[in-house]
């Protein structure tokens, strides 16, 4: 049944492997898609199963998958996420392997809603995300995006660019605030993420930001060797950003806010590609204020 799915899902959307990494996809009902999520990314000084970035990363995707085979227009569309609310439901570090579930909450042919959970093998829930999408048809984007089409370049494709880190540049601390440099993004940086139209995904962006947060954190408490959780984000990704950007990471912590980042990647010109709130938590340290109290 996979196999039938996924040829479905890849005539409605425009992501394709590696980044697009889901596997055993089932449907189990109209709104409901269950799939296998792998693990690739390193954790950095996150702790638990799988980073919070790259959670985010496999859901969304799974997300668009189910939005995809909702939608009743057969034609490929760009699922654009644009919103994201992140919780994590319980914690685990005990290797196993782990599934999810999306299911659309809402969808019509501008936008749609989905709900998805991850889960270890064993049946701890880890993290919940709700994700709001914006849906383009691929004309109207790629007429949006022409001057981002790379079509009649040779663009050399190898490995998987997921597994990799993407180090940040310049790092530069003041009082409770990180800025720092991303990039430049190369196109097959982006491999699978919008084919000929090489955008830098919201996966590598969030993942920057939280390990950006996480150097701040260390900071912060004066611990170099400081393990955290990722508890809570916030997440709004309003504009695209393409390969070849080089991208300004800047995180600041709110004293009044107890473990609170607010952190964003923004192009040269100051133009937002992603903002996250983030609540972190570090390890056995049991205090914290959880961000939803906080804005």
């Amino acid at each position: 049944m996979t196999e039938e799915i996924l040829d479905r899902i890849f005539e409605k959307i425009a992501v394709r492997p590696p980044y697009f990494a889901l596997k055993n996809l089932n449907l189990v009902n109209e709104n409901l898609l269950k799939a296998e999520i792998p693990v690739e990314q390193n954790l950095y000084k996150e702790t638990g199963n799988i980073a919070a970035a790259e959670a985010g990363r496999h859901l969304a995707i799974l997300g668009s998958c189910v939005a995809a085979l909702k939608n009743t227009n057969d034609s490929k569309h760009y699922y654009l996420a644009v919103q994201a609310n992140v919780k994590r439901v319980s914690f685990s570090n005990k290797e196993e392997k782990l599934f999810a579930y999306a299911e659309v909450l809402k969808i019509d042919r501008r936008e749609s809603v989905v709900k998805t959970d991850l889960f270890t093998e064993s049946g701890i829930h880890l993290f919940n995300i709700e994700i709001k999408y914006k849906i383009l048809l691929h004309t109207i984007f790629e007429k949006l995006f022409a001057n981002q089409n790379t079509s009649s370049q040779n663009i050399n494709h190898f490995g998987n660019p997921y597994k990799k880190d993407f180090p940040l540049n310049g790092i530069v601390f003041g009082k409770n605030t990180l800025f720092a440099k991303l990039g430049p993004i190369k196109e097959s940086d982006c491999f699978g993420h919008f084919p000929n139209f090489e955008a830098v995904p919201v996966a590598i962006l969030m993942h920057a930001l939280s390990k950006a947060a996480g150097k701040l954190f260390s900071e912060v408490l004066n611990y170099q060797d400081l393990q955290y959780t990722v508890k809570a984000g916030i997440i709004n990704a309003d504009n695209l950003a393409f390969a070849g950007s080089i991208i300004g990471i800047n995180v600041f912590y709110f004293e009044n806010e107890y473990y609170n980042f607010k952190c964003e990647a923004v192009s040269e010109n100051g133009t937002p590609f992603g903002i996250m709130k983030l609540a972190l938590e570090p390890v056995k340290i049991k205090n914290y204020k959880n961000i939803f109290n906080s804005i």
